[in-house]
């Protein structure tokens, strides 16, 4: 299901990958080397260092992490994983099994004494679950593959969230089937084939590939949740998540967790 979700990204990627090759082979040659290389330390601490920008946890912050989960018998002993603190990224990801990536407001809430054990501990769990993804080989592949892709999208996406609020952008988000329709019978009727075909692909893309991604980030929260309800922290985690302004899903979600809904 995350390979489906990456279709835009990797449709994108293999066009410029086209281009590049033609254009540049040296420079093409020598990006599928560092993606090589990239891809082979993915789960290595220099490749956690590369994708996070980590560095180690301050042992204050450690100790009481350690607190939190030491009723989870699967993070204990052996089991126990090794802490870094990011620079950028998520809350906190298993960014490979072993290794687990703090942001810095979550540190900073571990310093401070702001988050509950019980409630730091469902976080850690719920990234654990994730873990199967994030350190995966294929999913760095494609990352690789798809860098300018990720890094296009990577900076936008808070603008375009904020622009989906607005009455004009969802507008012309919505009519955007008439200029694909317009473009598709003008292309057709000149006999510019390639040309149609291009934005034929692109409508799909436009309304597959928003649905796609929108699956995978409801499985992948899927599998978090449950390790979470496998170790017992499902109702802590709802109690996160509910709030005055949770939204249906959310209350959905919280029903699952705590085992009063399907």
């Amino acid at each position: 299901m995350w390979l489906r979700a990456q279709l835009t990204g990797i449709v994108v990627s293999s066009c410029v990958w086209i281009v590049l090759v033609a254009a540049a082979p040296v420079i093409a040659a020598l990006l599928v080397v560092a993606m090589a290389t990239i891809t082979a330390g993915w789960n290595t601490p220099a490749g956690v260092w590369w994708r996070y920008g980590v560095r180690p946890v301050p042992e204050l912050v450690a100790d009481q992490v350690w607190d939190a989960v030491v009723p989870v018998r699967s993070l204990r002993g052996r089991g126990q994983p090794r802490l870094w603190w990011a620079r950028w990224g998520v809350e906190v990801v298993a960014a490979s099994t072993g290794q687990l990536v703090l942001s810095d407001s979550l540190v900073d809430q571990i310093a401070r004494r702001r988050i509950a054990g019980d409630k730091l501990a469902a976080l850690l769990l719920h990234a654990i679950g994730c873990e199967p993804v994030t350190s995966s080989r294929m999913v760095a592949a494609v990352n690789c593959f798809c860098w300018l892709w990720v890094l296009v999208t990577s900076l936008t996406r808070p603008f375009g969230r904020r622009a989906r609020r607005l009455p004009l952008i969802g507008a012309a988000w919505k009519l955007r089937w008439i200029i694909f329709g317009i473009a598709i019978v003008q292309s057709w009727l000149e006999g510019r084939w390639p040309a149609l075909i291009g934005v034929a692909i692109i409508a799909v893309l436009s309304a597959v590939g928003p649905r796609l991604a929108a699956a995978w980030e409801d499985r992948a929260q899927q599998l978090g949740d449950d390790k979470v309800i496998a170790e017992g922290y499902g109702p802590v985690l709802a109690g996160l998540i509910v709030g005055p302004q949770s939204r249906l899903p959310d209350l959905e979600r919280a029903r699952r967790l705590t085992g009063t809904g399907p």
